[in-house]
This record gives C-alpha cells, structure tokens and sequence, in this order.
C-alpha cells in the first residue's frame, strides 16, 4: 500500500470507533446531575450577551463561553435541545478521533499497528470512559481535547500564516470554555521546541501573550480566583474527603494536598491507580475483591508507562544534541501535556481532567510501539521481546476499549433512574412554578427516562463487573 493510504486505514479505523461511541451517545439520556442546571440557566437567560457577561465574575471558576455555547444551541431549539446536544456530542467524538489519526499519519504496516493500538488507548483509558459516559449538555472536556489534539496537527505540518491566526483564536476560545484550555498554548510551545515548526515562533509568541492577557484580567481585573479548598470532594489515599473534611485537615498548610494531587494525578494517567486521588485497587484488597479489571487496567498502564518512559529519556538525549527524530517528537510532546495536565489537577484530581494528557499519552505510545514494530521487522538481537510486549499491549488495550462502549451502555441505567427520582417541584420549586420551565422539564425528563435501557444482566454483578469496570 501507498504510504498515504496507510493514513486512510488510520482515519477509517478512527471514523469507526467514532461511529460505535456516537450509537451509544445517541442511545443515552443526558446527564442529570451538572446537565439540567445549565439548561435550565439558558432557560432563565434572556439573551447570550447577558449570559456572558453573568458568568464574567464568577468565584472560583472563569468559564464565560461554557455556558455561552451552551445558550446558543438552546436558543436554535428551546423547546427540545436534547438532539442538537447529542449532536454536538457526536461532532466532537468524530472530531477528537480522526483528527488523533491524522495527527499520527502512519506511513507504513508498522506505524499503522502501532497507530491502531493508540486509539485503542484513547478509546481504552478510564478517562476517556469517564469522559463519555458524562453526557454533558455540550462535552467541554472534549472539546478541549479536540481543539489540543487539532493544535498538535497544525504544528506538526507545513508552515502557514493562516495557523499563526488560527491557533492563538482556538486559545482564546478554549481558555473562556474551561481553565485546561491552557493545554492548547502547551501544545503550541511543546511542538515548536520539539521542531514541528507548523505554528512559527510568531504564533507561539501570540499563544504566550493570549495567556498573559489571560491571567491578568482574571486575576489583576476581575479577581476571580483559582478554586479553594472547600470547592468539591476528592480522594485522599483510601477514602474520599468531603470539602468540609479538607478544609479542616489542610486549610492552615494545603501544600501537602497540592502534593499529594500533582503525584495521584500522574500516576493516575500513566498507571490507571489512584483513580480521582483513591487508591482504589489498594482498597480493593484489603476487601479481598480484586477484580480481573483491575489487573488489566494496572498491567497494560504500567507496559506502555514503563516503555514510554525509557524512550522519553533517550529522547531527551537526542534533544540535547539536536539529533531528534520523528517518534521522539511524539515523546516528548506526550511527556509536556502529561506535565502539564497533571500540574492542571493540583486542587483536586478528576478522571476526565485528565483526559488531554491521556490523549498524548497514546500519542508517545504510538512512537514508542512504532519504534519496538521496525525493531521486530528488522530481525534485531531483541525482536522476541520486542513482539511479546507489542502483543500483550495491543490485546491488553483492546479488551480495555471494548469495555468503554460496555462501560457507558451500562450506565444508561444509573442516568435514566436519576431522572426518574429527581424532582424539580421539590427541589427546584421557583422553577417549577414558572410555565415554560416546568414544561421543559417535563419534556427532558421523559426524553431521559423514556429510551431503552438494558436488562440488569447486562451489569451482572458476579460476573459483568468482574471484567469490566462499571462507573
């Protein structure tokens, strides 16, 4: 085959895995619990201007296109928004994959293998599990992992101007939508130090000035601060800590938190444990209940994180000579927005957060499984090994990227029963009373609840969730 088309059989393999999870998005309720309220605040908004510059002095968060975007598709259908939503959801699994595949650009059987097993690591990676079964309605999270990945692809090609306007407006957009949009200028820097020169020292310079600006207007203007303690509830070794509970065990000296965060974080992307800062696995057993799921997701980690790793610092070697190659490109730019991404999480550690470094993280992985392939190929002193390992992780990856399109059906069950029990009158009651939000209610509650949700078999506990983790 043509080099090229081995780029089209990465871009096919992508479109249907894009395919398989839009079946499953569009087969499941939107997310009650942060879903409901921002319709419901579109609801409440007279037009988009005032809900922008509502969300301008917001404590703790400064997120003014989120609920923007939000609005405007609401106000394209007030009246039932649930399938322009959905398909948005759609329009960014499609985008998110294929343009990962692009990225790539596999030119041969060894880099399209290698291609094929960091999508099932995209696809595959508890975050992105977490990610997609969160049926938000407009998934911000990624969002930013298309407009990350997207900002990596531009860099890496031919050198244009176009990018160099192009690339500081999808920060700027991606800063406004969620404070991880800050991965997009990581990107930027990252590729151009590595020597993907696509995006010229002018537009990284635009992407350093977009931040600064940034920066001072939240925080020199508006004064809007980072989150404090008491902002959410996170794990802590074994147990999870209520935002009371933190407050009173670090309000007086947080840095041993914040440590302990940027480490749970890190270790959540490259070994999949801790899982949102708790030790789970080690939970599981002192229970005695380690389940055959648990094994899968720490041992096909740790193969990728352990040779990863060892590439990362023979790449570093060739940086410092200026002998990189192409695969260490890819490695070191994976190791930046895993950086990055985990310095993102030092208040609290969220699985879907981390969803951009887990996509570059596949990304180091196709270089480094790329590279372990040419080695096979070449007959190399080490090609047993070398072949072992590329067996056990692709096979390892799949049965884990199988088990996210089992993982979010199963949740339709959880999220249609939320539905079910909520109830705005009682909770919500100055809502209620108004006519067109109680007619909006009703009508997205049983949209919700009214689908097809699968037999409880289908998350048996003795067995179901013995291979498969069930969020």
């Amino acid at each position: 085959m043509p080099p090229r088309g081995w780029t089209w059989a990465a871009l096919g393999l992508a479109g249907a895995l894009a395919l398989g999870l839009s079946w499953v998005i569009v087969h499941s309720p939107l997310t009650l619990y942060d879903g409901l309220a921002p319709i419901l605040n579109a609801r409440r908004s007279p037009s988009v201007i005032e809900t922008f510059t509502r969300t301008l002095d917001s404590a703790g968060y400064w997120r003014p296109l989120r609920l923007v975007q939000i609005k405007v598709l609401f106000d394209l259908f007030p009246s039932d928004p649930t399938p322009v939503f959905k398909a948005v959801h759609v329009a960014l699994v499609f985008a998110a994959t294929l343009l990962f595949a692009l990225w790539l650009r596999p030119r041969s059987v060894v880099e399209f293998t290698a291609a094929a097993t960091a999508l099932m690591i995209v696809v595959g990676h508890h975050s992105f599990l977490t990610l997609i079964s969160e049926e938000y309605p407009i998934n911000h999270f990624l969002e930013m992992m298309a407009l990350t990945i997207a900002t990596a692809l531009l860099a890496r090609g031919a050198p244009r101007w176009w990018k160099d306007l192009l690339v500081p407006l999808l920060l700027v957009a991606g800063l406004l939508t969620l404070e991880m949009g800050i991965l997009i200028a990581v990107a930027a820097v990252a590729c151009w130090m590595v020597g993907w020169r696509g995006v010229s020292g002018r537009g990284v310079a635009a992407c350093l000035v977009v931040v600064a600006l940034y920066l001072w207007v939240r925080f020199g203007v508006l004064h809007v601060p980072s989150p404090g303690l008491d902002e959410r509830e996170t794990g802590w070794w074994l147990e999870r800590l209520q935002p009371e509970e933190i407050v009173a065990r670090f309000g007086s000296n947080p840095l041993p938190f914040y440590a302990y965060n940027l480490m749970a974080a890190l270790l959540d992307v490259l070994l999949s444990q801790p899982r949102a800062g708790t030790w789970y696995m080690a939970r599981a057993w002192l229970d005695h209940d380690i389940r055959p799921w648990m094994v899968i997701h720490l041992v096909s980690s740790a193969l990728v994180s352990g040779a990863l790793l060892v590439s990362a610092v023979a790449a570093l070697n060739r940086w410092r000579r200026a002998a990189l190659e192409e695969r260490d490109r890819f490695v070191l730019v994976a190791l930046a927005l895993v950086s990055a991404n985990t310095a993102l999480s030092y208040g609290y550690v969220k699985d879907e957060v981390l969803s951009v470094g887990a996509a570059f993280y596949a990304a180091g992985a196709f270089a480094v499984l790329a590279h372990l392939g040419a080695r096979v190929r070449e007959r190399s002193g080490a090609h047993l090994a070398a072949a072992v390992l590329l067996v056990c992780v692709s096979s390892l990856w799949s049965v884990r990227a199988a088990g996210t399109f089992f993982g979010v059906r199963s949740s339709v069950y959880k999220t249609a029963t939320d539905w079910g029990r909520f109830s705005l009158e009682r909770d919500l009651p100055e809502d209620w009373e108004l006519d067109a939000t109680r007619r909006l209610f009703l009508e997205l509650r049983q949209k919700n609840v009214g689908g097809q949700v699968p037999s409880p078999a289908f998350t048996n506990e003795r067995y179901v969730q013995r291979y498969v983790e069930i969020q």
